[in-house]
């Protein structure tokens, strides 16, 4: 039972290193999605700040120049 255990583990280990540039892809797509969706949130953060600061008038825009 113990040697065709390690056989068949050999072959597992065998077979999935081919796919491991595949999980490495898999990284890389959700990883760029991750930065997608964070530059999306950022940039809906920055025109809600925007309409914020016409609505209180100039100080806030002044404010947020020296930022």
């Amino acid at each position: 039972m113990r040697p065709s255990y390690k056989v068949f583990t050999s072959l597992i280990i065998i077979k999935c290193l081919p796919e491991k540039n595949k999980i490495i892809d898999v990284i890389k797509i959700i990883d760029t999605i991750f930065m997608v969706l964070v530059s999306i949130t950022w940039g809906v953060w920055g025109l809600v700040i925007s309409k914020f600061s016409k609505i209180k008038g100039t100080r806030t825009k002044k404010n947020y120049l020296f930022l």
